[in-house]
C-alpha cells in the first residue's frame, strides 16, 4: 500500500510540475525545454529598438505610439509566443549602434542582415520581402535599368545597405543621399534628382501619404528587399523563439498586416505618349464631371440633409452616454475598424492615450485558454445575421 501511494504521489508531483511549466509560458507555439527554460529566467520586457521613422515599417505617430508593418508584426510575435515588448527609438542607425555597445539593444526590427553586422547580431528569417525599384517623373516615358542610370543624379537614403552595393557596382552613377525616403522622393518630384531607389512599400506609402502623383516606376532591381529581425548575437534562444513564432503567422494573418501598410500594389504613374490623347481624355473627363455634377446636385442636397440629422442624433447619443458614465465600443467585422470611448478605458484603468483603437487590445485582454472559444462564438454570431449577440 505504501509503495502505491509512493507511485501515485511521484506522478501527482509530475504533472503539478507540467502544469506549472505550461501556466508559466503562455504561448501559441511548441516550445522546447531549453526555449521555456530561458523565457522563465527572463520575465521581463525584452528591449525592441527601431533606428528613426522608417514608414510604414515603423514609425512614430503624431500621438507618440509605434505604428507600421514591422510594429504589427511584433505584436503578433507576442501573441504567438508568450514574448513582452518594449519599444524603443534609437532615433538613427549609428545611436543604435551606441545603445547596442551599451548593452541596451535586445531586438532590432526591419532590418536587413549583412556579414559585417553578424558579429552583433544573428537574425531571424525575412518577415517581408519587397521589390526594390527605379523611381521617376512620369514625364520620363522609357523604362530604366541600373545601368541606364550612369551620369544622371541618383536618390537614396543614407547609410542603406543597397545604396553601397550599387556604389561598388554602378561607379559612374551619381549618388545623392538624403537623411529619409521623404526627401528623396520630393528631390525626385520636384526635378532635383532625375531618379531614386527604394523600396516599393516606401515608395507606395510615402507617395500617397505626401500627396506626390508626378512619380512612376521605371523598373526594378534583380534582388527585392529583404527585412528580418536581429537579436544580440548571445541571445540565440531568443531568435529561436521568435523564428517559431513567424513560422507560425499563417498567410492570412501576413496579408492583412501588409495590406494595411502597402497601399499600392504596382505603382505605374506612366504619362499619355501624346498630349493631345491626354488633352482629349481631360476634357472628356469634364464633361462626364459636369453631367453627374448638375444630375446629381439635387440629391446632394438630401444627404446633406440626412447626414445633419444623423449627426445631430450621435450627438444627442454621445451626451447620454457621457452623462451616464458607461463605457462602449464599436467593432465593424468588415474592415476590423474599432473603437474604444474614453470611458470604457477607464473602466479597466486606462487613460484614453494609453490604448489605440486597435482590435489586438481587446482580443489580448481575453485570457488565452477562452481565445478560440471566444473567437468561434463570434464567427458563429456574425455568419448568423442576427440582430443580436
Amino acid at each position: 500500500m505504501k509503495f502505491k501511494f509512493l507511485i501515485f504521489l511521484f506522478l501527482f508531483v509530475s504533472f503539478l510540475g507540467a502544469s506549472t511549466a505550461n501556466c508559466a509560458v503562455k504561448s501559441e507555439i511548441t516550445l522546447n525545454e531549453a526555449e521555456i527554460a530561458w523565457m522563465k529566467v527572463h520575465p521581463e520586457k525584452i528591449k525592441f529598438y527601431m533606428y528613426g521613422n522608417m514608414p510604414p515599417f515603423s514609425f512614430k505617430d503624431d500621438d507618440g505610439s509605434f505604428k507600421g508593418l514591422t510594429i504589427d508584426y511584433l505584436r503578433l510575435l507576442e501573441r504567438k509566443t508568450g514574448l513582452q515588448f518594449e519599444i524603443h527609438d534609437a532615433g538613427s542607425w549609428n545611436a543604435l549602434l551606441n545603445t547596442y555597445e551599451e548593452g541596451r539593444v535586445d531586438v532590432v526590427g526591419g532590418i536587413q542582415p549583412e556579414t559585417d553586422r553578424e558579429v552583433r547580431f544573428v537574425y531571424t528569417s525575412a518577415y517581408i520581402s519587397v521589390p526594390e525599384v527605379i523611381l521617376v517623373r512620369s514625364s520620363v516615358t522609357r523604362d530604366l535599368t541600373p545601368e541606364n542610370l550612369r551620369g544622371m543624379k541618383v536618390a537614396v537614403v543614407n547609410g542603406g545597405i543597397s545604396w553601397k552595393a550599387l556604389q561598388e557596382k554602378y561607379p559612374d552613377i551619381e549618388f545623392v543621399s538624403f537623411e529619409n525616403s521623404a526627401r528623396g522622393l520630393q528631390s525626385v518630384s520636384f526635378g532635383r534628382s532625375d531618379a531614386m531607389i527604394t523600396d516599393m512599400a516606401v515608395a507606395s506609402f510615402l507617395t500617397e501619404k505626401l500627396g506626390i502623383s508626378n512619380l512612376r516606376v521605371a523598373g526594378r532591381l534583380d534582388a527585392p528587399r529583404k527585412f528580418s529581425f536581429g537579436c544580440r548575437s548571445d541571445l540565440k534562444t531568443l531568435r529561436n523563439i521568435m523564428q517559431e513564432g513567424l513560422k507560425n503567422i499563417s498567410e492570412p494573418e501576413s496579408r492583412k498586416i501588409k495590406n494595411r501598410w502597402i497601399t499600392v500594389e504596382g505603382m505605374d504613374y506612366s504619362p499619355f505618349a501624346d498630349w493631345r490623347i491626354y488633352a482629349l481624355s481631360l476634357l472628356s473627363m469634364l464633361v462626364v464631371i459636369a453631367a453627374v455634377y448638375f444630375r446629381f446636385r439635387r440629391r446632394d442636397k438630401m444627404v446633406l440633409v440626412k447626414a445633419a440629422d444623423l449627426q445631430r442624433d450621435k450627438d444627442r447619443l454621445d451626451l447620454v452616454l457621457s452623462g451616464s458614465n458607461d463605457g462602449y465600443w464599436d467593432w465593424d467585422r468588415d474592415t476590423d475598424i474599432v473603437y474604444y470611448s474614453p470611458s470604457w478605458k477607464a473602466i479597466i484603468g486606462y487613460r484614453d492615450s494609453e490604448i489605440p483603437n486597435e482590435l489586438e487590445e481587446w482580443q489580448k485582454r481575453i485570457h488565452p485558454d477562452d481565445l478560440d472559444r471566444v473567437n468561434e462564438a463570434n464567427n458563429v454570431f456574425y455568419k448568423s445575421n442576427k440582430s443580436h449577440f
